[in-house]
C-alpha cells in the first residue's frame, strides 16, 4: 500500500475511534409516547370503539401537544349512520369528541355526514380550534348545500365560515367545492381555503377573518 494512503486510512480510523469515545459517556435520547387511541379502546362518550390501522384519518398536531384526527368506529348504536367521528387528543392523553356523524349542524336543518376521510380535510391551530370541511346530510337544498366549512374549539360550539350555495364575495356565483382549510393562531382565528364557484372548474382562493 502507498504509505501516504496508509497514513490517510489510519488517520480516518483514529478519528472514528475518538468520535466513539467522545459519545460513549452520553445518555441515549428518550422519547415519551402518549397513547391517544388504539384498536379496541372505547370511543369518547362510550358509543363504539376505535378500530384498526385503516380506520384512522391523517392526524394534525399543534404546539400545545394536541392532535386532531377522524376515525371510523366499530360497534356503534347507529352503525353506518353514526360511526364517523372527529376527535382531539389532549396533551394528557384524554380524547375529546368534537363532532360525530348524525349530529345536528349549527346552521341546520341538516346533520354531519361521514367525517372519516382518506385525505385530511381539517386543520388545527395552537388554541385547539379545528377547522373542517364537513359533508352534510338531510339539508334543505340537497346537493346544492351539503358541504360546509366550520370551526370549533369546544365540542358543539361550531362556527360556520362558508357553505356550499353561499354567494362568494365580489361575485354572483355560489360556492361549490370547498377544499381543505388552513387556520392561524390569532384571536379570532383567520381561515383560508380554496373553492370552486358555480359549475366552473376554475377555483378561487378565499380568506376569512373572524
Amino acid at each position: 500500500m502507498d504509505p501516504r494512503r496508509k497514513r490517510l486510512v489510519c488517520g480516518a480510523s483514529a478519528a472514528l475511534a475518538m468520535l466513539h469515545v467522545a459519545h460513549a459517556g452520553r445518555a441515549g435520547a428518550t422519547v415519551t409516547a402518549v397513547p391517544v387511541a388504539r384498536d379496541g379502546n372505547a370511543a369518547p362518550g362510550g358509543n363504539g370503539s376505535f378500530g384498526s390501522y385503516t380506520s384512522y384519518g391523517e392526524p394534525c398536531v399543534n404546539d400545545a401537544s394536541q392532535v386532531a384526527f377522524t376515525a371510523l368506529l366499530s360497534g356503534t348504536s347507529g352503525g353506518a349512520a353514526d360511526n364517523d367521528v372527529l376527535v382531539r387528543g389532549e396533551g394528557a392523553g384524554t380524547v375529546t369528541l368534537m363532532a360525530r356523524q348524525g349530529e345536528p349542524i349549527p346552521d341546520g336543518p341538516g346533520l354531519f355526514g361521514a367525517l372519516h376521510f382518506v385525505v385530511r380535510q381539517y386543520a388545527m391551530n395552537d388554541s385547539g380550534r379545528i377547522a373542517i370541511v364537513a359533508p352534510l346530510t338531510g339539508t334543505a337544498g340537497g346537493t346544492t348545500d351539503n358541504s360546509a366549512l366550520y370551526s370549533a374549539v369546544f365540542p358543539g360550539l361550531w362556527w360556520k365560515h362558508v357553505r356550499r350555495g353561499d354567494i362568494a364575495p365580489f361575485t354572483t356565483s355560489p360556492f361549490n367545492g370547498i377544499f381543505p382549510p388552513q387556520i392561524n393562531d390569532q384571536p379570532p382565528a383567520a381561515v383560508a381555503f380554496l373553492a370552486s364557484l358555480g359549475t366552473s372548474s376554475i377555483p378561487g382562493v378565499y380568506y376569512i377573518h373572524r
